[in-house]
């Protein structure tokens, strides 16, 4: 019988008394339903886990997708966070943690800081993407290229960049511009001014959601993420997936996905006129871009097809547990 416990907490709360209700509303459900295995995927709930398992002690699962905003932001209260979340982390982890990274170099941080023992952290490539509905499909060279991003619309996404690019290009009859994703309640002022300012113009699109991001793929000639920190992008492995040539930001997950003159161009953060001098490069001939069109596609099914990513799961959970 299949049951389900909701739990709900802000994600960016660090109001110490809600916190506390938080671990104590998350650590009734867990002495409740006593489960044999806890999966969590944030960093938050990782922190709360690692103080509830002091007296549960329960086998639980770690999968940090990305390390976001609490090693994005460099202010002084947040580097204090952070510290005490590495603390934390190397304080009370124990034989019952289980680390599984979705890159390499997040894997590679911690384990060499000390943090946590390499015994205990694994590397996959992502969560994977079906192959099978994300399908290749054969580019035309065509006299407009249709750009797209997929993202949250927050400037640690990069997409301040990428309306900037959209801007810088207003005249242009080469690109037409697609940018999807929804605008958080706590949105940049200055971004959501850019993105109004965008709105205008006949070459870009905006939309805060699909319910067929298939659709938008067949029509999209190349994949663009400026993100200044991320995970492993579903966004990107679909476009991989197919057959995108792909112009993302030089961070390390990005540099699982990308290989520079190969699938797409990997540029500096913070760099539009890196993006527009890459697009160019991409669209310059059909040869160069048929070529990176198929290696997308040919990396998706060596490194993130989810058949092979599941089995990495099952062999880990089934090692460790």
């Amino acid at each position: 019988e299949l049951k389900v416990n909701f739990f709900s907490f802000e994600r960016r709360s660090m109001n110490i008394y809600k916190e506390f209700i938080s671990i104590i509303n998350l650590y009734s459900i867990i002495k409740k339903e006593n489960p044999d295995l806890i999966y969590t995927t944030t960093l938050k709930l990782s922190l709360y886990l690692l103080l509830i398992n002091f007296f549960s002690q329960k086998k639980i699962i770690n999968n940090f997708s990305g390390l976001g905003y609490l090693y994005v932001n460099n202010s002084i209260k947040i580097q204090l966070i952070r510290f005490f979340f590495e603390l934390m982390l190397k304080l009370f982890s124990n034989k019952n943690f289980i680390y599984i990274f979705e890159n390499k170099r997040d894997l590679d941080y911690f384990v060499n800081k000390n943090i946590l023992k390499s015994s205990k952290c694994f590397y996959t490539n992502g969560v994977g993407v079906d192959i099978h509905k994300f399908k290749f499909l054969k580019r035309k060279f065509t006299e407009i290229f249709n750009v797209t991003m997929v993202s949250r619309i927050e400037k640690s996404k990069g997409v301040y960049e990428y309306l900037e690019v959209v801007r810088s290009l207003e005249s242009s009859s080469k690109y037409k511009f697609h940018l999807i994703g929804k605008i958080p309640e706590n949105a940049d002022i200055k971004l959501i001014k850019l993105l109004t300012k965008c709105k205008n113009q006949k070459n870009f699109h905006y939309s805060s959601w699909t319910d067929n991001i298939v659709n938008i793929y067949n029509i999209t000639n190349i994949a663009v993420l400026s993100s200044h920190m991320e995970g492993m992008s579903v966004f990107l492995m679909e476009a991989l997936s197919c057959g995108l040539p792909i112009v993302a930001t030089k961070i390390p997950s990005n540099e699982e996905i990308v290989q520079n003159d190969i699938n797409g161009y990997l540029v500096p953060l913070y760099s539009p006129q890196e993006i527009i001098i890459k697009l160019n490069l991409i669209t310059e001939n059909f040869e160069k871009y048929s070529n990176m069109s198929i290696n997308s596609r040919k990396i998706c099914e060596k490194k993130f097809d989810e058949k092979i990513i599941l089995e990495k799961f099952r062999k880990i959970i089934e090692q460790e547990c």
